[in-house]
């Protein structure tokens, strides 16, 4: 027996943050949840939509139409489940400026975001605070996991080294996901997880790819770069000296703008003066606003907002600027 009682006690002591909550974060979050883990923080930007239901096993149709934050939604079933599990759902963006907060006091940190920014900034957020992190991405078929152990294995940029040009990657959107493949990673991801927390011996050292399609498993060994930047101390998304304001989602023809400081937007009289510019459905959480039939704009109460139907960073700063300001 791998866990045991001592290992399920190790366990209950132990708290995990989760970055992102569409399929590979509620599959993680799930199981942790069904495990025991004494505290979850779930930290999620988005609202659920119809098309995270084909491949996400936590949310329905009801989080769609009252257009749930995913992280409140999550909260709500995942304490049907284990009730004595403390969790934390935070409706935020994380950046540069608050993932050190987010991070605080966690043991753990697992991957469920979209786009290779994010990741870099949690690698050098692992690297400088020494929390494990447990790297999982998805698409089409395929899907891998990796496992930095701050001090004793490489980073995430020792094996992908820069954000690729936009387009030059398949996406969800270009090549799809099987609704399976994002559940497969996230156990993985997940039993990774509970192996490190619990200081198991079998903690895999090596990148797991996985093609669901062709039923192929294969490990692989991650070498150390010597001119990784990260590995050098160089922080170069904590810092910010890379990543922007505007993030280009995975698959989805989205762009996210952020302010580039914490306000507070009044959803209520922005819908006044949005109400005779275009189609608007206002929420608890949100404004959802379309200009015209190719695009539709997302307001959060924090400043944020998610353009859809681009994925042109000065198209999507431009709109934000027309119905915003500077």
């Amino acid at each position: 027996e791998w866990i045991g009682k001592r290992g399920q006690k190790k366990l209950r002591e132990k708290s995990g943050l989760i970055i992102g909550c569409g399929a590979l974060g509620a599959t993680t979050a799930t199981i942790l949840v069904r495990a025991g883990i004494s505290n979850l923080r779930i930290v999620d930007r988005d609202i659920v939509e119809i098309s995270d239901l084909s491949r996400n096993m936590l949310f329905d149709e009801t989080d769609v139409t009252k257009m749930m934050p995913k992280p409140l939604a999550a909260k709500k079933k995942l304490k049907r489940i284990n009730s004595e599990v403390k969790i934390e759902s935070i409706v935020d963006d994380v950046n540069s400026g608050n993932i050190e907060r987010y991070a605080k006091g966690m043991d753990i940190i697992l991957d469920g975001t979209d786009n290779l920014e994010t990741r870099f900034l949690i690698n050098d957020l692992s690297l400088t605070e020494k929390i494990p992190y447990v790297f999982g991405a998805c698409v089409s078929s395929q899907g891998m996991v990796m496992n930095i152990i701050p001090g004793k294995s490489p980073c995430l940029r020792c094996f992908i080294e820069e954000v690729p040009q936009y387009g030059s990657l398949a996406t969800c959107e270009t090549a799809g996901v099987l609704p399976s493949i994002p559940i497969v990673i996230g156990a993985i991801q997940a039993n990774e997880a509970i192996k490190i927390l619990i200081n198991n011996e079998t903690v895999e050292k090596r990148l797991i790819f996985i093609d669901i399609e062709k039923n192929e498993f294969s490990k692989l060994k991650v070498d150390r770069r010597e001119e990784c930047p990260a590995c050098r101390g160089e922080y170069e998304y904590l810092m910010r000296r890379k990543g922007t304001d505007a993030t280009i989602l995975c698959g989805r023809e989205t762009v996210q703008i952020s302010p580039p400081k914490k306000i507070h937007l009044s959803l209520e009289e922005l819908a006044k003066r949005l109400a005779l510019r275009g189609e608007i459905v206002v929420g608890k959480h949100l404004i959802k606003f379309a200009p015209n039939k190719e695009k539709e704009i997302i307001f959060f109460s924090d400043g944020r907002a998610l353009i859809k139907g681009t994925g042109d960073k000065k198209i999507a700063r431009s709109l934000y600027s027309k119905y915003i300001g500077n």
